[in-house]
């Protein structure tokens, strides 16, 4: 397997540069762990939030938040939740310091008019910041709730250490469907994902390394968990299981595979 290294202005044999993506792995680790910490401190933060909204003025005791949740909202319902997705990448493709991917997840859901809803979700973290925003259509049958809808993302990264100028950005596109089973505190979703690369550019400088559009990446499923935590506070735990082609976070690795590979995320996040 050949991989194509970031570019480095100046670079010196190939022994050097060896070293010096060794060193670069080791300085991106460590801020990763650095970034590990902080989000870790968010969520506590985001928790602490969450409880204290039990002395807010009471909800309805038939009101269970949820996010994940295709089921139809109320009008301007707003509901959201703030919290942490990990991701593992391929160890064929990437050092094992960095298959690991933490990222801050914040996800919203405003309710419209006859059972459409507008959808956004943030995943940011240190090489790579990921914007999601689209919407649905969603109706109820009993305790199961039903929704389609489309999904547009732009995403960006970037590698400035120890020498390296590289970046990269692209737009991506996420038709989905989603079917969940109301248990009354209990809410659980399995939603289905295809993904469609609609742009993609990586950089060195102002150099363009490479680019690519109108492909289709793979497809993903995922189940989300919503319940109780404590007291008035809700949380949402969720498993996605990915099969792609093209994964963004992994932009970095400057990969030549062209097959399709394995991607587990993990969430955990608390219901605001």
């Amino acid at each position: 397997m050949k991989q194509q290294p970031p570019t480095r202005s100046g670079a010196g044999p190939r022994n050097t540069l060896q070293f010096t993506l060794r060193d670069a792995i080791f300085s991106l680790s460590m801020q990763r762990s650095f970034t590990s910490c902080v989000l870790l401190a968010l969520l506590g933060a985001s928790a602490l939030l969450a409880c204290c909204q039990t002395a807010r003025a009471q909800e309805s005791p038939q009101h269970t938040p949820a996010v994940a949740y295709p089921g139809p909202l109320n009008l301007w319902q707003w509901e959201r939740s703030v919290g942490i997705s990990l991701s593992t990448l391929p160890r064929v493709i990437v050092e094992e310091e960095l298959n690991q991917s933490p990222a801050l997840d914040a996800r919203s859901r405003l309710g419209l008019p006859w059972g459409f809803s507008a959808e956004v979700r943030i995943l940011a973290q240190v090489l790579t910041n990921h914007v999601e925003c689209g919407g649905s259509w969603s109706f109820s049958l009993g305790r199961f709730a039903f929704s389609i809808g489309d999904n547009a993302a732009f995403w960006f990264g970037f590698l400035t250490i120890d020498g390296f100028d590289n970046s990269a950005n692209g737009w991506l596109n996420y038709p989905h469907v989603s079917i969940g089973y109301d248990l009354g505190r209990f809410r659980c979703t399995l939603r289905a994902d295809m993904l469609l690369v609609l742009s993609f550019r990586s950089y060195a400088g102002d150099y363009l390394l490479a680019s690519d559009k109108n492909g289709f990446g793979g497809y993903s499923a995922s189940l989300t968990i919503e319940q109780p935590f404590w007291k008035n506070t809700h949380v949402l735990i969720g498993f996605k299981a990915s099969y792609l082609k093209y994964f963004y976070q992994s932009w970095f690795t400057f990969e030549t595979f062209n097959r399709y590979l394995f991607i587990p995320e993990l969430s955990f996040g608390f219901l605001l």
